[in-house]
Parts: C-alpha cells; structure tokens; sequence
C-alpha cells in the first residue's frame, strides 16, 4: 500500500502488512530487489521520497507505546532512512503521519495530534479529536505549528506544498461527521484558506503536479 515512486524513477517504496502489521520497503524496479527500511520490530507507514534519495516515514515501537503512544520518548513519531542509515526526526507521545518535503528538502511537512491541543486536553485524553499541521527542519531542531483549527472533532492532514513553495494544500475535516474536503492556502497564511472540493463528496490524497498547475 501507499507506494511511493523515487525521483530518479528507479526505485518504489511501500508499505506492506505481515504478521505483525505494517512495514516499509523499498524495490528497486530493474532487478526486483526489495530492501526493509524499517525496523524488524514495530510498524512503520506512509513513505515518501526525497529529493536527494531519501525516504520519510511513520514509525512506532508497539511494544513501548502501545497504539496510544502512552510512552513520552517513542511515540508514532516520523523517521528518515538514506543508504541504509535510520534517523530520527521527531519525538514524544504522539502520532506524526503524511508526512512530506518542502520543494527544497529542507522542511518537512506532517498531520500531528500534538499541535492542535493544550497539554490539559492531553491529559485528559483528547488528544485524538483535534489534529493540526506541524513542520519540522530535516536536518533537527524543534517543531513548529503550522495550521490548526481551534474545535475539536476536527483534523488537517496530507500537507503538500506547491512546487515554487507558495501554497499549501491538504485535506480538512472541519466538522464531526462532514466529507474530507481539499483545502489551498497561502503557505503563510493557512487560515487564508478555500475550499476546492464540496460537502457532497469525499476527497483527500491529493498531489500536485510537477509544474504546478493541477491537483
């Protein structure tokens, strides 16, 4: 599921379920060769290229967090895989997922269930009723919000960013029990937003096109 194709062409990443749930993979298309870039333990998901080769995905370690992430060090946090070396971009209690690149590789772009609450909501367990955008520098430093709507039962997630850098897009679910609509904003100005897509139907998973004229 979820493949994911390299910018050169060559090569696909994916995630596959087994026994123990999900984990990434990367085939190389000319010899049929598939390499694991996640860990033998836990479950990964949602790969994404780079464009200097490397890949971005969602991992946890069930066996510490359970789905909840309970544990404050290791929770569905993101990860980046190059030439066989995982690394580790974000951390804490939390599920950080649909990740992607800013056009310059240097920004990454993820849904984030941290973002949108206060710590009070946290605790309490609400945590999973409100997700927000957040940003994060591939080469460390802290994470930032991007965009968050202020109810709950709300979620933002799929950030994309427009080739020349200048909008976002992503899915919205602005209210309990509405379509996932798609959503195009000023990079900078999130809440400058306009809807793409109705309330009379569903739509998320979008991609831009590499000059940047079509969704």
């Amino acid at each position: 599921e979820e493949p994911a194709v390299s910018p050169d062409g060559k090569r696909v990443a994916f995630q596959r379920r087994g026994e123990r749930g999900y984990a990434v993979f990367v085939r190389t298309l000319a010899s049929g060769r598939e390499e694991r870039i996640s860990p033998e333990q836990g479950q990964a998901c949602y790969p994404e290229w780079g464009a200097d080769g490397c890949v971005l995905y969602t991992y946890a370690d069930e066996r510490k967090t359970g789905f909840a992430g309970r544990d404050e060090t290791t929770g569905w946090n993101l990860w980046l895989w190059r030439d066989g070396v995982r690394r580790q971009l974000t951390q804490g209690r939390r599920r950080a997922y649909t990740a992607s690149f800013s056009p310059d590789g240097r920004t990454v772009y993820f849904a984030s269930d941290r973002v949108a609450v206060s710590e009070e909501d946290r605790n309490n367990g609400n945590a999973i009723s409100r997700v927000g955008l957040a940003a994060v520098e591939t080469d460390g430093g802290n994470e930032r919000t991007v965009w968050a709507l202020p109810q709950i039962n709300t979620a933002c997630c799929e950030p994309r960013v427009s080739p020349d850098g200048t909008i976002l897009l992503r899915a919205e679910l602005a209210k309990f029990r509405q379509p996932w609509r798609l959503v195009i904003s000023p990079l900078h100005a999130p809440a400058e937003c306009r809807h793409l897509t109705s309330l009379y139907e569903a739509a998320y998973a979008p991609a831009w096109r590499p000059d940047g004229r079509l969704i």
